[in-house]
């Protein structure tokens, strides 16, 4: 607050008002001992004689004309205001939802324009004690218990039990002394309730009932409302009362002038409902509406069953443009449309070892691959890579770039948007042995990157569901063979009767120069793979071709020199082409290796 080192100052003028105020119009300048300045005596006034300068003067206009004490008053408790709308704007940033700061904002309006400003408050008990009351409101609109627990405090009986005597009796130093007490005890009552605010949400998301608290708040600052507009303080139990404290939010509009009669102004409300394409709510998506008045709601439909959210009855705007910031334009569109095609792509980072559509969709933030290998900017791409999953090192793929979109929709109704769902990828493997014929009744077991278990069909093939399209590694088991059990002994020969005497030299029996074969190892026979999921290059290049053959057993990878290269292409002929003399060149099986592993 200001400084009150010239607080004694210049009380010439204290009793006589500044001639051009509206004190100084209704001044009985009469009975003053100073005439007016501009009545023909005050022409002729002697104000340097009184050492009083004239009204008109420059230095006229640097004395307090009037009441000093209060013109540094009014300052003061300016400057308080200032300071709590501060910590009321803190306050109202901690509201986790935007009906709510909306509602917030039309109270403090409100109580704005139900008392006078500080430059008019009076020297009564009866401002100082208004001034308390109306700055520290906002608090409990939140929190009701904070107020009985501040009236155990010694700061808030400082405040309200000596505000009477001290504002009407006080020196002009006790009082701006009270109103540092006052701002310093409201700004901590602020960050108080704004903790509590924060508090009670976490509570209420850990319990899944952020619906609760955001009615019970919702209904506290409708019944503020009502008694602003009524003066009453009866609660908004019944949705009759809660209805019409909603429509008058805003405020009463004046029916016609001197009838005494208000029209109150209709209010409206906006909904909206997320569906897939096959009509199955989602819920995991940020939905915000912007209406024609500036406000900005953000509508939450993760709280809801069928991925919907409708706001109250209180909105003046007539429609709202919609859209989700998180998404991308061709992932989102009205009910009845479509995605369509992006006019511009941005050039996604090109594809490494291990990289897939899929892959690169979820890292660049889309929900669906589709949204990006169906944009016409990869038509070129696909006719090379036919397989979204196979793609070569190297390759660049198109991506939409823009999220920009919205949709203007009028409010009092429901809207229905689709936005692309979410699908996990299936993998899917086939178990052939050494002679090609599939290996039927199987049991697998997937260790990483989740855990799954099965038995192969009688095609050999294994399916695993549920992958995420940010996995790229993982661990599988199979049991070749189960665990056999250990033979049964044979049965050993009585031994013959020793002769005796024994013959000498004693015979040679070869059974006793035989060695023991270890036994065989009754457990079962497991095979454990490695798997690069996703990585599986595209065939027309020599790595998809290598990788193929690594996976059809010819003993070479994809990283084989030349020699090992072809020493396996000449064997794929051999095995599968029955050709005695094979090119070795991966052209001549690129296609054939092809069909019989991909398919």
């Amino acid at each position: 607050m200001g400084d009150d080192s010239n607080s004694q100052g210049d009380n010439r003028t204290a009793d006589v008002p500044h001639p051009d105020s509206p004190a100084g119009r209704q001044f009985n300048w009469a009975s003053s001992p100073v005439p007016h300045p501009e009545s023909a005596s005050g022409q002729r006034f002697g104000w340097s004689a009184l050492d009083l300068p004239h009204p008109s003067s420059p230095v006229a206009k640097q004395i307090g004309w009037g009441n000093q004490k209060r013109d540094k008053l009014a300052v003061w408790v300016a400057e308080l205001e200032d300071a709590v709308a501060t910590a009321s704007a803190n306050l109202r940033n901690s509201i986790p939802d935007t009906s709510l700061r909306a509602l917030y904002d039309r109270l403090m309006l409100r109580i704005k324009s139900t008392y006078v400003p500080a430059s008019s408050l009076g020297t009564t008990s009866e401002d100082g004690a208004v001034l308390v009351e109306k700055l520290g409101r906002p608090v409990l609109w939140f929190d009701p218990d904070l107020q009985r627990n501040l009236q155990d405090t010694a700061g808030f009986v400082l405040a309200a039990g000596r505000i009477g005597q001290v504002w009407e009796f006080g020196t002009v130093k006790e009082r701006k002394e009270l109103l540092k007490n006052i701002e310093a005890l409201l700004q901590r009552v602020y960050n108080t309730a704004a903790d509590g605010i924060q508090q009670q949400w976490a509570n209420a998301k850990r319990s899944g009932k952020q619906p609760e608290l955001t009615q019970k708040w919702k209904t506290q600052l409708l019944r503020e409302i009502k008694k602003l507009d009524t003066g009453s303080v009866e609660a908004l139990s019944d949705p009759a009362s809660l209805k019409q404290a909603q429509v008058s939010a805003e405020g009463a509009k004046a029916g016609g002038a001197g009838t005494g009669k208000s029209k109150e102004k209709e209010k409206h409300w906006i909904g909206v409902k997320v569906v897939d394409e096959i009509g199955k709510p989602v819920k995991d998506v940020t939905v915000q509406c912007k209406l024609d008045d500036g406000t900005l709601l953000t509508m939450d439909v993760s709280a809801s069953a069928d991925g919907s959210y409708k706001t109250e009855k209180v909105l003046d705007a007539a429609k709202g443009d919609f859209s989700f910031p998180g998404l991308f334009n061709v992932e989102w569109w009205p009910e009845g449309g479509s995605g369509g095609k992006s006019p511009s792509a941005m050039a996604a980072p090109a594809v490494a070892p291990g990289d897939c559509v899929l892959s690169i969709a979820d890292g660049l933030g889309f929900r669906n691959y589709h949204s990006v290998w169906d944009q016409p900017q990869n038509d070129a791409l696909k006719k090379d890579r036919p397989n979204p999953n196979m793609l070569a090192a190297g390759d660049v793929v198109h991506a939409p770039d823009k999220k920009d979109k919205v949709v203007k929709k009028a409010v009092d109704q429901t809207w229905i948007f689709v936005v692309r769902r979410k699908r996990p990828f299936t993998l899917r493997l086939v178990l052939y042995d050494k002679n090609d014929k599939p290996l039927g009744g199987k049991a697998w077991e997937l260790k990483t990157p989740l855990s799954q278990t099965g038995t192969t069909g009688a095609d050999g093939l294994i399916e695993i569901t549920g992958l995420q399209p940010s996995d790229k590694i993982g661990t599988l088991v199979v049991t070749m063979a189960p665990a056999k059990p250990a033979p049964p002994p044979k049965p050993v020969p009585p031994a013959a009767a020793p002769a005796n005497p024994p013959p000498y030299p004693p015979p040679i029996v070869p059974q006793d120069f035989k060695d023991k074969l270890p036994p065989l190892d009754p457990g079962p026979q497991i095979v454990t793979w490695n798997l690069s999921i996703g990585g599986l290059p595209a065939v027309k290049v020599k790595e998809g071709t290598l990788a193929r053959l690594h996976n059809l057993a010819f003993g070479c990878d994809v990283d084989s020199d030349d020699a090992h290269a072809v020493h396996a292409v000449k064997a794929y002929q051999l095995f599968y082409l029955k050709a005695k003399d094979g090119s070795g060149k991966i052209a001549d099986i690129q296609d054939d290796a092809a069909q019989r592993h991909d398919n």
